[in-house]
């Protein structure tokens, strides 16, 4: 059985990631590459670039929605 590959035309020129999609190469630089975790969970203190994963994390591992 073949595996589906994706192609990733789009490299960070500072960092050894690609992306499928512009739009997400630019997210990526504007809100990861390079620079400190924004959101921190008060909880467990983990520490997401993301705020989408960050909720995400509050409400599946401590059953909070915030």
């Amino acid at each position: 059985m073949l595996a589906h590959i994706f192609r990733k035309p789009y490299p960070c020129s500072k960092c050894n990631r690609s992306y499928t999609n512009k739009s997400t190469l630019n997210r990526h630089l504007r809100e990861e590459c390079g620079k400190m975790p924004q959101y921190m969970c008060r909880y467990c203190h983990k520490a997401f670039h993301q705020r989408s994963n960050f909720q995400r994390h509050v409400w599946t591992v401590h059953g909070y929605v915030l």
